[in-house]
This record gives structure tokens, C-alpha cells and sequence, in this order.
């Protein structure tokens, strides 16, 4: 059964993208994830905290057994293989800051949850680029990883559903833009030293480097304009960071936004009624 579970890379057939494997497991993840929501309606804030705390023990120790795994199957040539700093690896340390944390600590983690989780998890359970494509569906990296994101969705939704919790405002995005810019420059200064050191380790951190397109990926054409980029630092590294700064945060603000109008215009058509 272990074997199975943690069968060497190459040696099992890969899921793949939007294979029926994919689509079920995202469809089970989706509804795990609506009634996981549900069930929590109400709770109170030392549960969440509880819930946040619980979390960060279970995924820190799935992430030591993801290290152990790449190192017994000698998968560490590349330095992001198996160093926890991607964008959804940040999940692992927010869940601490937000735990235990206070103050500016925590709202550095609790920006990142409300601002980052909800993107960075919808896009990888749609495109699970890495550990699907390298494995079966009921290999531990692949079960790990659609957990792992399903819970960044389901955090962030249970944060920003929670006024105590909620800190998405435009006033608190400083948080986030530090959080997230200075994970980006350690990872680009990372993919730099790796690239110019000798006998150093390659290194894609935070996908700042190139995406990790395969061959076999739907549209050719994307993967000839990034993927295939040797420089450690180029025009797709400032465009990428950029996204990363951007484009999760603003677009969660703009959904809770659109939502609160939403409501107000039905509560004040109700009251008119």
C-alpha cells in the first residue's frame, strides 16, 4: 500500500490535466469545501483560531514528510522541488502568524489569507501544474497538494466571512504587499545566487523564474514565450511579481465588494417593500 501511496516519480502513470481523475477529485474538493463552510456558520472566533492552529500543525508535518519523499527519491536538484517558498507554500507560515501571532504579525498573515488564499488555491486546483502532472490522483503529493489548496479556499472564505477575522481593505493591503513583495525578492535573489554560483542548485523560486509548463501543455505557444526562459531574472520576473502583488488581493476585494453592494441593495429593497 505504501508503495502506492508513495510511489517513486516516473514509476506510476500521472493524472494530467482535466483528465476524469482531475475533474472528480475537483468536483469532491469543491464540495468539500461548500459543506466544510456550512457547517461553520456561527462559530465562534477562539474555534477558528482552534481550526487555524490545527491547520498549521497537520500541513507543517505533510510538508516535512513532502521533504522527506523528494530526498529518499533524490528529487532535489532543483531547489523549489522541495524548499517550502511558493506562493501557496506561504499558507504554512501564515497559518502560524495568525495562530499565534499578534499585532503586525498577524496581520501580515491574516492579509495573505484574505488576500492571497482564495486565488492562489482556485488556480491550482483548475491547474494543478505540479503534482498531478507527476503523479496519480492517489499518490500522497497529489492528495496532499488538492487538500493543502482546498483548505487555503476554505480558510480564506471563513476569514473574510468573519468580521473579527475579515482585514481585506484597501488600507490593509501594506501588509500583504510586504508579506508578499519581500517573499518575492528572497526568492528571486535565490534563483540569482543559484544560477551564478557554481555547482549551486538550479532554482524556479515562486515560479519567478519560467512556469513549469510541460510539452504536452494545451497551448504551445505560451510555453515557447515563458517557459522555456534560462535567465534568472527577466521581463516574465517582473511581470510575475507584479501579478502576485496585484491581481489576488484586488480580486478578492473586488468580489467582497461587489457582494456587500449586492446585499445593501436587497436589504434596502426589502425595507422599501
Amino acid at each position: 500500500m505504501l508503495d502506492i501511496f508513495f510511489s517513486a516519480p516516473g514509476t506510476k502513470e500521472p493524472c494530467g490535466l482535466f483528465t476524469v481523475p482531475h475533474i472528480v477529485s475537483l468536483i469532491a474538493c469543491i464540495v468539500l469545501i461548500c459543506v466544510a463552510l456550512y457547517v461553520s456558520r456561527g462559530i465562534s472566533k477562539k474555534t477558528i483560531r482552534i481550526i487555524t492552529l490545527v491547520m498549521a500543525i497537520v500541513f507543517t508535518i505533510m510538508e516535512i514528510i513532502k521533504i522527506t519523499y523528494k530526498f529518499i527519491n533524490n528529487d532535489t536538484a532543483q531547489l523549489d522541488h522541495w524548499f517550502p517558498l511558493a506562493f501557496c507554500s506561504l499558507f504554512i507560515y501564515v497559518l502560524w502568524m495568525c495562530a499565534l501571532g499578534k499585532g503586525f504579525i498577524y496581520n501580515l498573515g491574516a492579509s495573505f489569507i484574505c488576500g492571497g488564499c482564495f486565488v492562489g488555491g482556485s488556480a491550482f486546483l483548475i491547474m494543478p501544474l505540479t503534482s498531478l502532472m507527476a503523479h496519480p490522483i492517489y499518490h500522497f503529493l497529489s492528495i496532499h497538494s488538492m487538500l493543502f489548496h482546498s483548505c487555503m479556499i476554505y480558510l480564506a472564505c471563513l476569514y473574510i466571512m468573519n468580521k473579527e477575522f475579515n482585514v481585506l481593505d484597501l488600507k490593509n493591503y501594506k501588509y500583504y504587499g510586504f508579506f508578499v513583495g519581500g517573499t518575492c525578492l528572497v526568492s528571486i535573489t535565490l534563483n540569482v545566487v543559484s544560477h551564478f554560483v557554481p555547482n549551486a542548485l538550479t532554482a524556479n523560486i515562486m515560479l519567478l523564474r519560467h512556469l513549469p509548463l510541460p510539452e504536452s501543455f494545451p497551448l504551445d505557444w505560451l510555453y515557447d514565450l515563458v517557459g522555456k526562459i534560462e535567465a534568472p531574472f527577466s521581463f516574465y520576473t517582473i511581470c510575475a511579481t507584479l501579478v502576485y502583488l496585484v491581481v489576488p488581493y484586488f480580486t478578492v476585494y473586488a468580489i467582497v465588494r461587489v457582494v456587500k453592494i449586492v446585499k445593501a441593495k436587497r436589504t434596502l429593497e426589502a425595507v422599501s417593500e
